[in-house]
């Protein structure tokens, strides 16, 4: 199961569905031997669903821990009647029946896409026939669009324009679990627009790359837990590729609080972004739309009404990325949220940014001994809480300095080990138990801690 990932944009609950049938999916048999095989694959589209496992008859597993939007190849089956089981296995509590297909009747020649979507508590399945060809248009692929989102109402789509122009309906009033078909995307590619409240407006951009295949494709725009719907397009050999909406940023959070307290973040009010962050931990960046939200941290196991912090009107703008950080001791906890903007290096050439966290240091200066043994102030006047412009430094080991007194020599020495070059982090400097520590975060999500050495 293969997948690639295209970061362009985000979006509502809708999930799009162009379908794919090229050469992979002819059969191989030879010249004049009768095929007396259907072939089915699934795709597994439920955003709360764990990996999917999928027996027939009750015994052979057809699909083994499929996870969220992966998509099989397709499997032959002899022509006959099956019953299908939709399960879930947890090594440590057995497996969990989540939906039972009976008596379902295999024919010979039959292509069928089985789509697992909607949350797992109203978990349904729907079946796409990939028999069904279209007449081919030269430079242009074929598509079969289905609306299956959980949370959208009827929606329209429409083609966007390059530049100056106006926007051209594509499809009008797609219901929920709505399947259309006659939808052209050229060869080079298309921006699409989905309108979510019927306003004439696209609420949701995207910029679907040119597909170049034989046959009919299946794209699905799937709606995660907070709200996002991104496309993916599914390709005959169970490769899928992931389209987010323009319109869209991303979000991590990491717990710099020294103590054993673990920490909720809440999206909003009410849709859990992050749970059980200890101290040291962080989450991985999630996409979220443009635009204003709040954000509530909290003790683990408490409500966003019982936040110890909480962040209202929080920008997200198209692009950019963002790292929510608590820290300071738990009586009296502060977060701040750090943009990390993009950086320009050259090759052998790394960039980190200073964030002074550590409780208990008033300001401080942070020094680096080049490799002639001569220290370097790199950052000056840093206060507590407050974050340095990030540097760029050769990729190579380095001895990092915290001037305490301001004298313009190092009290305490940190030695940093080479990192790849292009990395690009924050510096931490936290309180660790009761040590002076770095940690290193980089926007691969990777923490390295270091600790001090004797001078």
């Amino acid at each position: 199961m293969k997948s690639k990932q295209y970061i362009v944009g985000f979006g509502l609950a809708f999930t799009v569905l162009f379908s794919v049938v090229s050469s992979a999916m002819q059969s191989t048999h030879a010249p004049g031997v009768i095929d007396r095989n259907g072939y089915l694959r699934i795709i597994h589209l439920s955003p709360d669903t764990p990996d999917l496992t999928v027996r027939i008859d009750g015994v052979d597993r057809l699909v083994d821990r499929l996870a969220f939007t992966q998509s099989t190849e397709y499997r032959a089956i002899p022509a006959g009647r099956y019953s299908f089981d939709l399960i879930t296995v947890d090594d440590g509590y057995g497996e969990n029946e989540l939906i039972k297909i009976s008596d379902w009747a295999v024919d010979a020649g039959d292509r069928v896409t089985l789509v697992v979507y909607d949350r797992m508590s109203e978990l349904k399945t729907m079946l796409i026939d990939e028999n069904l060809l279209f007449p081919s248009v030269r430079h242009d692929v074929a598509a079969r669009v289905i609306h299956a989102a959980h949370d959208a109402g009827p929606v329209d789509l429409w083609r966007l324009p390059l530049g100056k122009g106006l926007p051209v309906m594509l499809l009008e009033d797609l219901g929920f679990g709505e399947t259309r078909d006659g939808l052209w995307i050229p060869s080079t590619g298309i921006r699409i627009g989905i309108d979510a409240d019927m306003d004439r407006v696209a609420d949701f951009r995207y910029a679907v790359p040119g597909l170049r295949v034989d046959g009919v494709v299946n794209v699905f725009a799937v709606q995660d837990l907070l709200g996002v719907v991104f496309i993916v397009a599914q390709m005959p050999d169970g490769e899928t590729v992931r389209i987010d909406p323009r319109n869209s940023g991303t979000f991590r959070f990491v717990n710099l609080s020294p103590g054993p307290f673990e920490f909720d973040v809440w999206f909003n009010e009410r849709m859990p972004f992050e749970q059980l962050i200890g101290f040291g931990e962080a989450g991985d960046f999630r996409r979220l739309m443009t635009g204003l939200h709040t954000f509530d941290i909290s003790t683990s196991g408490c409500a966003p009404d019982e936040s110890l912090i909480r962040l209202k009107d929080v920008p997200i703008k198209d692009g950019r990325a963002y790292t929510l950080v608590a820290f300071d001791r738990l009586t009296k906890i502060k977060a701040m949220i750090l943009e990390e903007n993009p950086v320009d290096m050259k090759d052998g050439q790394i960039a980190l940014r200073p964030v002074h966290l550590a409780v208990g240091a008033g300001q401080v200066d942070l020094l680096i001994e080049n490799r002639s043994g001569e220290t370097v102030p790199l950052w000056k006047d840093l206060d507590f809480a407050a974050s340095g412009e990030a540097r760029i430094l050769e990729q190579a080991e380095f001895v990092f300095g915290v001037d305490l007194n301001r004298d313009g020599k190092a009290d305490i020495r940190f030695e940093v080990p080479e990192m790849v070059s292009g990395t690009v982090g924050n510096l931490f400097l936290v309180i660790d138990g009761d040590a002076l520590r770095l940690r290193i975060q980089t926007r691969d999500g990777g923490m390295m801690v270091i600790d001090s050495v004797k001078s």
